[in-house]
């Protein structure tokens, strides 16, 4: 067993996963795959500014779209990201999206991280 901080923050699942394809990911994360996070990947050819949206999905969770995340350096937050709460915490997402396959594809690195007590509302509590 290990047990990994950052600052104040717990590291919860960290990962790396290869998509050579670009298709959505979605991950389960809790006891029982309460939350769900969908992740989608596009290009707007009109606007070539990368940004990162939020949208509502069907499921307690997040959904976020990455759009022309192509810098071969990667791109990503730096500070972590508050996205929820996952049993009886608040879940932070730090990530970084790196292009591969000719921009077909990419690498995407995640860190999910568990702060502090939260009440029925999702309010942080000390």
């Amino acid at each position: 067993m290990i047990k990994i901080k950052i600052g104040e923050l717990d590291v919860y699942q960290k990962g790396s996963l290869v998509n050579a394809t670009g298709e959505n990911i979605e991950i389960a994360l809790g006891s029982n795959y309460d939350f769900l996070a969908e992740f989608e990947f596009t290009k707007d050819g009109e606007n070539k500014e990368t940004r990162m949206e939020a949208f509502q999905i069907e499921r307690t969770g997040i959904g976020l779209r990455f759009i022309n995340f192509n810098n071969t350096l990667g791109t990503g937050n730096i500070t972590p990201i508050r996205v929820g709460w996952l049993e009886g915490r608040s879940i932070f997402l730090n990530y970084r999206v790196f292009p591969i396959n000719n921009e077909q594809g990419y690498i995407f690195e995640y860190t999910w991280l568990l702060g502090k007590n939260v009440d029925e509302n999702g309010n942080e509590i000390e």
